[in-house]
């Protein structure tokens, strides 16, 4: 009872003005685990103060809940800069950019703002974004092609090497800097 009582003063204070407030009911909330939360905390996806979409999101890819991969995926588009990375790592907390069109997707956001929220979102998937991204790198261009170079290479992917070094000659400077960085950081010979 006293879980309840205290899951529903935290979804109450998601509501607050006071960020801090915003900050620590989201702390709680995925503190006390309840998953019951999560379609009231979905619902705050539509609010119209951007930290309460972004704190929502971050409950929502902590409590991992894959059904709300749409839902999610739908933040992407939204105006404020920081719901967008909120969103992109809530995606990889519900294992969502397994899917080889959303990763495909995240990886062509526009801005490089994005890139530590696709890192922590790709991590948090580990090797089943390997695939995914290991075919970006066979077909992309210019942005999207870099960042699944330097996703690789935090991934780690040796399954990769070969793909990486071949872009080695790629006409590209920054691509070529990118795969140099991912092969040191895979540590795998074939680099060398």
């Amino acid at each position: 009872e006293l879980l309840l009582e205290g899951d529903l003063t935290a979804r109450r204070m998601l509501l607050d003005p006071d960020p801090l407030v915003v900050d620590t009911a989201a702390e709680a909330l995925v503190a006390i685990g309840d998953r019951t939360v999560i379609p009231a905390v979905a619902q705050l996806l539509t609010n119209p103060a951007p930290r309460v979409r972004q704190r929502a999101l971050d409950v929502l890819g902590r409590l991992g809940d894959a059904s709300l991969a749409e839902t999610v995926t739908s933040m992407i588009a939204d105006p404020d800069r920081e719901v967008v990375k909120s969103a992109i790592t809530a995606l990889g907390g519900i294992q969502a950019t397994t899917s080889c069109a959303l990763a495909t997707r995240l990886l062509a956001l526009p801005g490089d703002d994005l890139q530590d929220s696709l890192r922590v979102a790709f991590l948090n998937v580990g090797d089943p974004a390997v695939s995914c991204l290991s075919g970006v790198i066979e077909t992309a261009s210019g942005q999207s092609l870099t960042r699944a170079i330097y996703l690789l290479g935090k991934l780690k992917a040796g399954s990769a090497v070969d793909a990486i070094i071949q872009r080695l000659r790629d006409p590209d400077p920054a691509v070529r800097r990118f795969a140099a960085i991912a092969l040191t950081e895979i540590g795998d010979p074939r680099a060398e």
